[in-house]
């Protein structure tokens, strides 16, 4: 410490700017300064000059040095270089081994107690090894009622299941007991949906008892539940069956019908023998879920029926049949729902009537100012006028072949009454004859409005072709389309059925003849309404003289029945070939009772040729049979005016 002081005084003393400088507190700065403090004068002032020539000296050796050893110093720093990155990185490699020796302590605690772990299972292994078989036969037990469940091998699989069931009771807390539980019961619900599956099949009542006594066991579904089960998987295999094509409306409501017919039968006898519920009126939980299946069944069947019928162009009775059959059948049950077809194949019917006698009208008017009246032929008939009826039969006058449209209007309303023949309902019969009483009307109407507009256009072979038109629709259309309704319709059902006219009015006010051809009156003589003769008074005195003859003969007389064939004024002047075809058209006798084709075979060759001239029409089945077959006027494709 004393030599410390010193030596900062002697810096003070020769060196006072340099008193804080950092080669002041130097040993070697010191040692030097000792030194120069022992110098004399000339010691002193030769100092400087010395001190050069040594610099000099020591920077030549310094040099000479350099160049004779700069190979060991360029050595020298690169291994100072490297040697100081290798302590670098070794103090890191260090500094990172300090960290890790508590990770590694700990890595080597875990790695003795895996190997203990390891250990104890090897030792587990060896004790498995010695019990491999009876292991073995336990865990193919999940494998082997696989195997079942797939080849429907489902009693064995029952068994299997039982016995795991045992094995899980025993040694519960054994994990793999545990697993093998959970792989059984996996392939129960796998053999579950398996059974569900095949009542979703076409399977008879023996394979349906065999099946409901397997869900029994699994115990999967209560009782109330096996029969909601029963009942929804067949009825989806019902509506699988019901999947059928719709092109055709005839073939679908029949394919419809009769498989919805026999399934649904099927179905409530295997619900009946399986659940033994019956259906006869009990009222216990079962037979409510049979009971409103079968609705919904029906519900669904009639809203086919709805959706599909109106889409019937014909033969409705065809149809009608086999849905009356279906719902008789399953009266056995105690559902007979025919009451619930009739709305149905009411509207259908109707509809069809309705639309086959409008579109017949509607294409009369519209080609009735297109009419060529002049180019009539008049073809005379005994039968024209009031027509009488056989039985059941109508008889249509071969005088509606004189005008070509008006045997094609009268041949629409024969088909008409034809198809509604098939399916004729007592409660549309009301609709019916409003709709040929609007039909006829409509038609009247028209023929009253063309000749007001075109009468004075007329020249006399068109007006006389116009009024035997009109006297040929009043006085042998309408009474023949009232005569069909009444064949189809019996007055005494009429007055029965509901909204019908009841006992108090006639049949003839239905369809009022009077009323339809009331617009006529003006220029149609047959449409005029017939004149009383006014009755004759007779001498009393000469009555009781001539007796019981004379009584008669003084009776009032009876009105005078209406005109049935076009008034003299209204016919045409025939010229010598039309005179000789009526000639032999009325002494033509056609057999009223015979088919369409005896008759054209009937029908004279002559007449053909006499009617080239008139406008092409054909009469099938002149004298038809609205009951006993179709009777309907189709029109000449060829146009060669042949009577058929």
């Amino acid at each position: 410490a004393v030599v410390a002081v010193m030596a900062e005084q002697r810096v003070r003393l020769l060196l006072p700017a340099a008193e804080n400088a950092p080669w002041s507190s130097s040993p070697v700065a010191a040692e030097y300064l000792d030194e120069l403090a022992s110098y004399d004068y000339a010691s002193l002032a030769a100092g400087p000059s010395r001190l050069q020539t040594e610099r000099a000296r020591l920077n030549e050796a310094t040099q000479t040095l350099a160049f004779q050893n700069y190979k060991a110093f360029i050595h020298t720093a690169h291994c100072s270089r490297d040697v100081f990155k290798d302590f670098v990185e070794v103090e890191q490699h260090a500094e990172a081994l300090e960290e890790q020796l508590p990770a590694f302590a700990e890595t080597c605690k875990s790695f003795l107690a895996t190997a203990q772990e390891i250990n104890e299972q090897r030792r587990i292994n060896t004790l498995t090894l010695q019990h491999h078989t009876q292991l073995l036969e336990i865990l193919e037990i999940p494998q082997l009622m696989d195997t079942c469940v797939k080849n429907k091998y489902f009693e064995e699989s029952l068994q299997l299941r039982a016995h795991v069931q045992r094995l899980v009771k025993k040694h519960s807390d054994i994990p793999m007991i545990q697993s093998i539980a959970q792989e059984v019961e996996g392939c129960t619900r796998q053999m579950l949906a398996g059974l569900l599956q095949q009542l979703r099949s076409d399977v008879q009542l023996t394979e349906c008892l065999r099946i409901i006594g397997h869900l029994r066991a699994l115990k999967a579904f209560s009782e109330r539940d096996l029969r909601v089960h029963f009942l929804q998987a067949r009825d989806a295999w019902l509506q699988k069956e019901l999947s059928l094509p719709t092109a055709d409306a005839h073939q679908f409501i029949s394919k419809t019908v009769e498989v919805s017919r026999v399934h649904i039968f099927n179905i409530i006898t295997q619900y009946n023998a399986i659940f033994s519920g019956g259906t006869g009126g009990t009222s216990d939980q079962g037979s409510s879920f049979l009971y409103s299946w079968i609705v919904l069944k029906i519900q669904q069947f009639l809203e086919t029926l709805a959706q599909h019928v109106p889409r019937l162009k014909d033969r409705l009775g065809s149809a009608l049949g086999p849905c009356m059959h279906f719902a008789l059948s399953l009266g056995r049950h105690g559902v007979d729902f025919r009451v619930l077809l009739c709305p149905i194949f009411e509207r259908a019917a109707l509809r069809l009537f309705s639309t086959a006698l409008q579109a017949g009208t509607q294409d009369f008017i519209s080609q009735l100012p297109t009419l060529a009246l002049g180019t009539h032929t008049i073809i005379a008939d005994s039968t024209t006028g009031p027509q009488e009826k056989q039985g059941d039969a109508v008889h249509v006058p071969l005088a509606l072949m004189s005008h070509r449209s008006l045997a094609v209007l009268t041949n629409t309303y024969l088909v008409a009454f034809n198809e509604l023949r098939e399916c004729a309902p007592l409660t549309v019969s009301n609709a019916v004859a409003k709709e040929c009483h609007r039909s006829l009307k409509a038609l009247a109407s028209a023929l009253a409005a063309h000749h007001a507009d075109t009468h004075r256009l007329f020249d006399q072979r068109e007006a006389a072709g116009f009024d035997l038109m009109c006297n040929l629709f009043v006085t042998a259309m309408v009474p023949t389309i009232k005569h069909c309704f009444e064949a189809i319709y019996k007055p005494l059902l009429l007055q029965s059925a509901p909204g019908s006219a009841g006992p108090a009015k006639k049949l003839g006010d239905i369809i009022d003849e009077r009323d339809i051809v009331s617009c006529l009156e003006s220029f149609c003589e047959a449409a005029k309404p017939p004149r009383a003769i006014a009755p004759v008074a007779l001498d009393e005195e000469k009555v009781a003289a001539a007796g019981g003859d004379a009584e008669a003969s003084a009776a009032p007389a009876a009105p005078a029945a209406p005109t049935d064939e076009p008034s003299a004024e209204a016919l045409p002047e025939s010229n010598e070939e039309e005179e000789a075809a009526m000639a032999r058209a009325e002494q033509t006798e056609i057999d009223t009772s015979g088919s369409p084709e005896a008759e054209a075979s009937e029908a004279p060759t002559e007449t053909a040729d006499a009617l080239d001239s008139a406008p092409s029409t054909e009469l099938v089945d002149q004298q038809a049979s609205v009951d006993g077959g179709k009777g309907a006027t189709q029109d000449d494709d060829d146009g060669d005016g042949d009577l058929a």
